[in-house]
C-alpha cells in the first residue's frame, strides 16, 4: 500500500508534473502578452519571462481578450 501512496505523491506523479509545467508555460505566455499590449520591447519581455524572442513575436494579440 505504501508503494501506491508513494507513486501518487505530487512530486512523482508524471501527470501532475506535466500539468504544472504547462501551467507555468501558460502563465509566462499570458505575462508576455500583457507586456506586449503595454508596448514593452520584445527584448525586455524575453528577459523578464525567459521566453525566446520568437515565442514572444508569435503571440497573437488579436486572439486574446
Amino acid at each position: 500500500m505504501d508503494e501506491i501512496e508513494n507513486f501518487f505523491t505530487k512530486e512523482k506523479d508524471p501527470f501532475y508534473m506535466g500539468g504544472k509545467r504547462e501551467g507555468k508555460r501558460e502563465e509566462k505566455l499570458e505575462t508576455a502578452l500583457n507586456m506586449k499590449k503595454l508596448g514593452i520591447s520584445i527584448l525586455l519581455i524575453a528577459k523578464a519571462t525567459g521566453l525566446t524572442k520568437e515565442q514572444i513575436m508569435n503571440i497573437d494579440l488579436a486572439k486574446k481578450p
